[in-house]
């Protein structure tokens, strides 16, 4: 590396560090990735709790809550609501026969009542085809007055199959119904926002906080610091602090953030990158001209003149280290 200070424009210095494995630079953005996730997981329980006890979320709670109810697909139970194909599932005292009578007598008033309007009239017709679709070995269940055709109770359970699965049919019409789908929308965003929010956040305390506020000689992460890693600039010293902000704003909106909406490819550029790459520099790293390096054996310095200072310091020491095949030399 050659480098020139302000007040050191007459001298060139050369620092030589060792490269960073491939192995330890997997392993240091596992951990922090790992201490991303653990922190969210912290904050998010806390805030979910605050959230869902505000008005309007309470409100719109009750409202979707209140939907479901109605629609006979749901019961409440205590103070929650759960579906009624799981209420009978757990019901060892009903029969089939019992439970699909059940469950006959609640997609009809779905389908004729809760969701005929939004059906343009013809929930009942909706549900009729349904029935005169269901087969079971190439049969009809149902006959043309959609009545059961196999009356014996051996069939009991195949008929008890049929009204389960049309379970799940008859919760994907709830969508249209205007209240259920408004406070479905709100409650999923509501939390949505939260969760992305708290991932974010977790995001820049652990690769820019700590950095920049605690260990900023070589802008180590904690996984820099436990795998002995630091963060250089070209010219070998400690990346500066604009340096860092930039690349760290290029990770999380590129990176981070635009993986999310490109199916990971910029994080498998990054991670080509560092495979192929003989000085291990991931994409941002690539962008913004700087390099992680190994710093267990040497000195990670902010400026030439602190570099100066310290080899005046310890002239009698050489402060140079020797090369292996894989260090980076900066020039």
């Amino acid at each position: 590396m050659e480098n020139k200070d302000s007040n050191l424009e007459d001298q060139e210095y050369e620092i030589n560090y060792k490269a960073c494995s491939l192995s330890r630079l997997f392993a240091f953005n596992f951990f922090d990735l790992f201490c991303v996730a653990i922190l969210s997981l912290l904050i998010l329980l806390p805030t979910l709790f605050i959230i869902q006890s505000t008005p309007s979320y309470i409100s719109n709670l009750e409202s979707r809550n209140s939907i479901l109810i109605e629609s006979k697909l749901y019961l409440k139970s205590g103070d929650n609501v759960i579906k009624l194909i799981d209420s009978l599932e757990n019901d060892t005292q009903l029969t089939y026969d019992e439970k699909s009578s059940k469950l006959d007598q609640a997609y009809s008033y779905f389908f004729t009542t809760f969701i005929n309007l939004e059906l343009d009239n013809k929930g009942l017709e909706t549900y009729q085809n349904i029935k005169i679709e269901a087969k079971y070995n190439n049969e009809n269940l149902f006959n043309s007055n959609y009545e059961r055709i196999f009356i014996n109770s051996d069939y009991d359970k195949i008929y008890y199959d049929f009204y389960k699965d049309t379970y799940s049919t008859c919760i994907g019409y709830l969508p249209l119904n205007e209240t259920y789908l408004s406070t479905r929308r709100y409650i999923n965003i509501v939390n949505l926002a939260n969760i992305c929010s708290i991932i974010a956040f977790s995001f820049v305390i652990v690769y820019y906080v700590v950095p920049c506020f605690i260990f900023s000689r070589g802008k180590m992460t904690l996984g820099m610091k436990l795998t002995r890693l630091a963060m250089l600039d070209v010219n070998g010293l400690s990346c500066s602090w604009k340096r860092f902000t930039l690349r760290f704003l290029f990770v999380f909106f590129i990176e981070f953030i635009g993986s999310i909406f490109s199916f990971l490819i910029p994080i498998f550029i990054s991670v080509a990158m560092n495979v192929f790459f003989k000085t291990k520099q991931g994409f941002a790293d690539w962008i913004f001209n700087t390099y992680i390096v190994s710093s267990e054996d040497s000195l990670i310095y902010k400026s030439a003149f602190e570099y100066k200072r310290v080899s005046d310091k310890n002239s009698s020491s050489t402060l140079i280290e020797d090369l292996s095949k894989k260090d980076v030399n900066f020039k």
